[in-house]
């Protein structure tokens, strides 16, 4: 039978799946050294998921989790900078540790994937326009606030399906919005706006309304939705160090023409370490989510819960390095927020 063409999705017809290339996470690559210490650590966490092989996954998951927190963390106490040229150096970092990681553990990655070219650079665009969104709501609100917004994307995806595949919302879809909705109304009327210092304590930026940071903060979670429904539409499979290497290099090339038409602040030497282990955590971290995720068919329920750990690693940021005690009313938006999206994954598992 003639497969039917969607005419409410035709830039989606000419993409086609290919097969995910993952299964050489531990293959040594032929330009590594036998006796180079990235070898040698990499053997360390083979035989760590031979000897714990049900378990290794949430142990990554963890570990991920906390290495973003960690990303998000370092932006925080580089708001100084701008969000662009924060982005285009960090961008730079995560290529040449991308690098090292397919030169040294992953060489089968499909760098220049023509199957899939269209789909890549659309997903690429929507996440840099996500990373953007993500340095700028992070440094205009508290961590926990940013990160619970952020996290909830899974909500806004049905939306997506909806509109483009015809996937009808189920009664879970409407009750995890309107708990979103709930979150986000409750923050922009109890949290106080958080002003910006540069490295000596001077003022650069007044305390605003926070309506605008949580619209960067949700969409961004817009963004990361699109780059996900991007690639998942009709079987579509894309390794995710392939996105990766493709969104860092446009957001470097976009954030690099911005600093030209705006102004670059030469950062100094802490900055420039503070971004080099920010882009570590990040790329680090998306290493172990994609082993767990996409060699191990591991819950996404489990996945959504242990990311908002997160969110409790932040609470001790905001309280003990940023001295921003939540508002009661906060706390209780961030746990609906967490909650919405926990039951929507609960529901669809």
């Amino acid at each position: 039978m003639e497969q039917q063409t969607n005419p409410r999705r035709p830039f989606l017809d000419d993409f086609e799946p290919h097969k995910l290339s993952t299964a050489s996470f531990h293959r040594k690559s032929p330009l590594a050294v036998e006796n180079s210490p990235f070898v040698y650590r990499m053997n360390i966490l083979q035989k760590f998921e031979d000897r714990f092989p049900d378990k290794y996954s949430f142990a990554y998951l963890f570990i991920a989790a906390f290495l973003l927190f960690a990303n998000a963390l370092l932006a925080r106490c580089l708001s100084a900078l701008p969000a662009v040229e924060i982005m285009s150096l960090r961008s730079l970092f995560v290529i040449g540790f991308i690098y090292l990681y397919v030169k040294y553990f992953d060489p089968n990655v499909v760098i220049n994937d023509k199957k899939n070219k269209r789909a890549l650079i659309l997903a690429s665009l929507a996440g840099s326009a996500a990373a953007f969104l993500y340095l700028s709501a992070v440094t205009r609100l508290t961590l926990s606030e940013a990160l619970a917004v952020m996290l909830a994307y899974p909500i806004i995806t049905p939306l997506y399906a909806w509109f483009f595949v015809d996937e009808p919302l189920q009664r879970h879809n409407f009750v995890s919005m309107g708990l979103l909705a709930l979150g986000l109304l409750l923050i922009w009327r109890y949290s106080e706006p958080t002003p910006r210092y540069d490295e000596e304590g001077n003022l650069i930026e007044e305390g605003r309304s926070q309506l605008v940071p949580l619209l960067y903060a949700l969409l961004q979670g817009v963004c990361v939705s699109v780059s996900s429904f991007l690639l998942k539409t009709r079987g579509l499979a894309v390794n995710p160090i392939t996105l990766i290497i493709h969104t860092a290099i446009i957001s470097f090339l976009l954030s690099a023409l911005l600093n030209v038409v705006t102004s670059f602040i030469m950062p100094n030497a802490m900055q420039l370490f503070g971004l080099f282990v920010m882009a570590g955590c990040y790329i680090f971290g998306q290493i172990l989510i994609s082993k767990t995720v996409y060699e191990k068919n591991i819950d996404s329920f489990h996945v959504n819960a242990i990311a908002y750990s997160q969110v409790l690693y932040a609470f001790i940021a905001d309280y003990l390095l940023f001295h921003d005690p939540l508002h009661i009313v906060e706390i209780i938006a961030i746990v609906i927020i967490a909650a919405s999206s926990t039951y929507l994954m609960r529901e669809t598992r």
